[in-house]
């Protein structure tokens, strides 16, 4: 706009500047390639990109006395920032896309920065913010005192975990059988559930109560190193969890339902009379839906356990074998002032959980977790078709 006057003709005020440039990104998981509109730089195909601010902006024309036409002029427009973010930035811009993420013109390389033949100004090179390979690590995590007994004795705080390889060069690589995550060992297993005296499913169709020998069975395990009552004296740990409804004699015929709630009656009313009471979420229908009646064949069902569950398209515990996550803790002792001492970790990073538990009582006081993503574990290239992986939760029991 027309700077300010004053007597409608000597334009003292500035014409208004020519602003920024902009910015500009463009992003890529394979590579960024500038020889679609031409093999050769020239004038007419220099600036693919451009991120520049206009050039100085002129005031009004000078009155008939000749002033103030240069005391009107706006500021020049800002230059912009451009920026190409590709697998690999590092290397040199170059013609052949088997050299450089970044693909440009023949004589483009001949220039000081070749990216200045193809972008004004010329762009930087830098990471994209996704790629095959991610990292999330957590917080740390205070017990909160977990370890002191009402007697004012410290005790020994366990941890749990179980489903990631905890040795070798494959550490804290979720187990799998081909592209399945790989199940962890049932809590309880029952083969004829339609005859069963331990197990029920109650009558809203969606709860699964256990029983009896179902509960000793449970209370005498143990899948992970630590005895399965954990279960009963916390049954929200068994949120998230799955019952494995299947036909017994097919065993590729099954169906898991994800655990939403469970409580526990110990019975003191009635004593052995004790229930635990497992209720599956409702987005695949009652668990009297699978195989009514014993259609296909006698059916059983699993008590799962699940530390994590993976995602992959949509489809739970499914890893594609191209593709890894690893998990990894580590532990720190309080720094005397109520924060984790990070510089001096009692377990450096592990995938052995238990190594936590081999520390002496009171020494573990904050833990931390990390999960890494590749997605390209096979190193075959990311491409338009690699499928994204999650974590849809986490669970890091401790007992105390």
């Amino acid at each position: 706009a027309t700077g300010e006057n004053t007597n409608f003709l000597d334009h003292i005020g500035a014409t208004g500047g020519g602003g920024s440039g902009g910015h500009v990104i463009l992003e890529s998981a394979s590579l960024v390639d500038f020889t679609a509109g031409g093999t050769t730089v020239n004038a007419a195909l220099r600036n693919f990109i451009t991120a520049a601010g206009p050039p100085t902006k002129a005031g009004p024309p000078q009155d008939v006395n000749g002033c103030c036409r240069s005391y009107s002029n706006g500021g020049a427009g800002g230059g912009g920032v451009i920026q190409l973010h590709v697998p690999d930035p590092i290397a040199a811009p170059s013609t052949d896309s088997g050299v450089s993420d970044i693909v440009v013109p023949n004589g483009a390389t001949l220039l000081p920065d070749p990216l200045a033949g193809v972008c004004a100004p010329p762009a930087f090179a830098m990471i994209p913010t996704f790629g095959a390979r991610s990292t999330a690590r957590s917080t740390w995590i205070s017990l909160g005192g977990a370890d002191q007994k009402p007697s004012g004795t410290t005790g020994l705080v366990r941890f749990l975990f179980d489903g990631i390889e905890t040795t070798g060069p494959d550490a804290g690589r979720i187990l799998t059988v081909g592209s399945t995550v790989s199940d962890r060992t049932p809590l309880v297993t029952d083969d004829a559930l339609t005859s069963s005296t331990t197990a029920r499913i109650l009558a809203d169709g969606f709860t699964l109560e256990l029983s009896g020998a179902a509960l000793t069975a449970l209370r005498t395990g143990s899948t992970s190193g630590i005895s399965n009552d954990i279960y009963l004296r916390t049954p929200a740990l068994l949120k998230d969890c799955a019952i494995r409804m299947r036909v017994v004699t097919v065993p590729t015929n099954f169906e898991d339902f994800t655990i939403a709630s469970a409580s526990y009656d110990e019975g003191l009313a009635t004593p052995g009379d004790e229930k635990l009471r497992i209720t599956v979420s409702s987005e695949r229908g009652p668990l009297t839906a699978f195989n009514p009646n014993n259609a296909i064949g006698p059916t059983g069902f699993l008590l799962l356990p699940r530390f994590f569950l993976v995602t992959t398209n949509g489809l739970p515990n499914s890893l594609p074998t191209t593709a890894l996550v690893r998990i990894r803790f580590q532990a720190a002792a309080d720094n005397g002032i109520g924060a984790p001492d990070e510089a001096n970790p009692v377990v450096d990073w592990t995938s052995d959980i238990s190594q936590f538990n081999a520390q002496p009582a009171g020494v573990v006081q904050f833990f931390r977790y990390e999960v890494e993503f590749d997605l390209d574990a096979a190193a075959q290239g990311v491409t338009a078709d690699t499928v994204p992986v999650k974590l849809d939760f986490l669970k890091i029991p401790f007992v105390f």
